[in-house]
């Protein structure tokens, strides 16, 4: 018995298929681009995403795609994607590096002041900023211990340490952070670190706070760009590698 996990990242989505003891047996991804059609826009077409794991998914074995008894779906951080009523896209999907809702100056406020209660009501307060954002005219023409995209890189480096060389609690919560302290890197299309806590850290600007669904705390650092600059590092060594 064989399953299929599908990571929706900001940059890339991955498929892998992985026995029923956790080992790989297949695994594909495909980038796209992130479509800026203005500063601060931060954008991805719906079809782009399909069209994605079509043809991620069309590179895995088929004899082992015909094993998959059941699919687990994990995607990036807080985006909208605007429906008609019959389920359509009417637009790209708004995603969590996109600032267009800045001057929403209220409800960025209320985000932050509900990070206190609970990511939940956070999200929902981002949300309503990017459907704020939406109201801007939208133009016609559109003009990227480690883990890696709430998305691929994160869940891959995760698999690829391997089930037995990790604690109950990170097979558990995903994040292997148990005591006062640990700490946890990822790096996607932004990148956070995380510092668990035994009790409610005090505000600092620039850091979030958390409750963790233990009966920590925790206190995150984050960036928009740390994976989209270590990609045009990469490629820039690649160029340079290859004489270009």
């Amino acid at each position: 018995m064989s399953f299929l996990g599908i990571d929706l990242g900001t940059g890339s989505l991955e498929v892998a298929i992985v026995d029923e003891d956790g080992h790989e047996q297949a695994v594909a991804s495909v980038a796209y681009a992130l479509e800026t059609p203005r500063a601060g826009w931060a954008e991805t077409l719906v079809q782009t995403w399909w069209r994605a794991l079509t043809e991620a998914a069309a590179r895995l074995p088929q004899a082992l795609r015909r094993e998959v008894k059941a699919i687990g779906l994990s995607g990036q951080m807080h985006g909208v994607v605007l429906t008609d009523a019959s389920g359509n896209a009417v637009r790209p999907a708004m995603l969590w590096p996109d600032t267009r809702a800045r001057s929403a100056r209220r409800v960025a406020r209320a985000a932050a002041e509900s990070g206190r209660a609970g990511h939940g009501r956070s999200v929902a307060a981002l949300d309503r900023a990017a459907r704020a954002g939406v109201r801007a005219p939208i133009p016609t023409a559109r003009g990227t211990r480690r883990c890696s995209s709430g998305s691929p890189s994160r869940t891959s480096g995760l698999r690829r340490l391997g089930r037995r060389m990790l604690p109950p609690a990170c097979a558990a919560l995903g994040s292997g952070l148990a005591r006062d302290g640990d700490e946890l890197l990822t790096t996607g299309t932004g990148g956070q670190i995380v510092v668990l806590a035994e009790h409610e850290p005090a505000a600092a600007r620039g850091l979030h706070r958390y409750r963790a669904a233990s009966d920590h705390w925790y206190r995150m650092a984050a960036m928009q760009n740390v994976g989209i600059a270590l990609e045009r590092a990469r490629l820039a060594v690649v160029r340079v590698g290859r004489g270009l």
